[in-house]
C-alpha cells in the first residue's frame, strides 16, 4: 500500500512538471533564484536529508511553479533522492507523514510561504521539515545583480 501511495504521489508530481515555458531572454529567472534557496535549505543540516525529497511549490509565487520542480528533478545534486512535487496534506493523506513527533521518517519536505518576487529579488520564508524535532526555518533573500542569483540574507533562522 505504501509503495502504491508513493507511486501515485510521484506520478502526480511528474504530470504537473511537463509544462516549462522559457523565461524571457536577458531577464533574471526567479526559478534560478529558488534553486539557490533550495540548495541552501538542502545543505543546511544535511542530516535531515532522507531518501524522499519532497518539495511543495504551490506557495512559491512563481507563475509556473512546476518549472522549479523540473529543474530540481534534473539536478544531479539531488539524484540520490526520490523527488516528489507535493504538499504536506498530500503526504499525510498518502500515509507518508504521521503525527508531528513521528514526522516524515523516509524523507524531508521543503516548503515556502510569504513569497515576494520582484525583477531582481526573491524573498521568501523557507523550511526543511522532517518532524517536530527535525526542522530548519529561515527567511531568505536572493538578489540578481547582473550575474547569477546570490543569497544576500538569511534572517529569522531557527533549527529544531
Amino acid at each position: 500500500m505504501r509503495a502504491r501511495a508513493l507511486f501515485l504521489v510521484a506520478c502526480l508530481g511528474l504530470l504537473t512538471a511537463c509544462s516549462q515555458p522559457a523565461p524571457t531572454p536577458g531577464q533574471p529567472d526567479p526559478v534560478d533564484a529558488y534553486q539557490v534557496i533550495v540548495r541552501w535549505l538542502y545543505s543546511t543540516d544535511p542530516g535531515l536529508n532522507n531518501h524522499i525529497f519532497a518539495i511543495d511549490t504551490t506557495q512559491t509565487g512563481l507563475p509556473d511553479p512546476d518549472r522549479l520542480f523540473a529543474a530540481l528533478n534534473s539536478d544531479p545534486e539531488y539524484a540520490q533522492h526520490e523527488m516528489m512535487n507535493t504538499t504536506r496534506a498530500d503526504l499525510e493523506q498518502a500515509g507518508l507523514i504521521g503525527d508531528v513527533a513521528r514526522g516524515f521518517p523516509d524523507g524531508f519536505l521543503i516548503e515556502f510561504s510569504d513569497a515576494v518576487i520582484s525583477t531582481n529579488q526573491v524573498k521568501v520564508h523557507g523550511s526543511k521539515w522532517v518532524s517536530g524535532l527535525g526542522a530548519i526555518y529561515a527567511t531568505l533573500t536572493v538578489d540578481w545583480k547582473g550575474g547569477p542569483w546570490a543569497l544576500e540574507a538569511v534572517d529569522n533562522f531557527m533549527i529544531a
